[in-house]
């Protein structure tokens, strides 16, 4: 399989997974502690939601996807 259809079914399945986790597991849990500190919906909660559920693990897969790429990339201009 060529290179490039290995990284894009990684970056698809990686965001997939982000969303997912976003979605179902970490945007619960945020609106949980929202609402156990201040008892109620205040409208920058959606703010703090979106920040902790995609946000953070947005960056989290960046910085991996970033370092798996630049090691391959290490690779080829060492072999050149």
């Amino acid at each position: 399989m060529p290179l490039f259809w290995k990284v894009f079914i990684f970056i698809v399945a990686l965001l997939v997974f982000v969303v997912g986790l976003a979605e179902f597991i970490l945007e619960p849990l945020a609106e949980n502690a929202l609402d156990g500190i201040y008892g109620g919906f205040q409208p920058w909660h959606e703010v703090v939601i979106w920040a902790v559920s995609i946000l953070i693990p947005a960056l989290a897969c960046g910085y991996i996807l970033s370092k798996i790429l630049s090691d391959k990339l290490g690779k080829m201009a060492k072999a050149s």
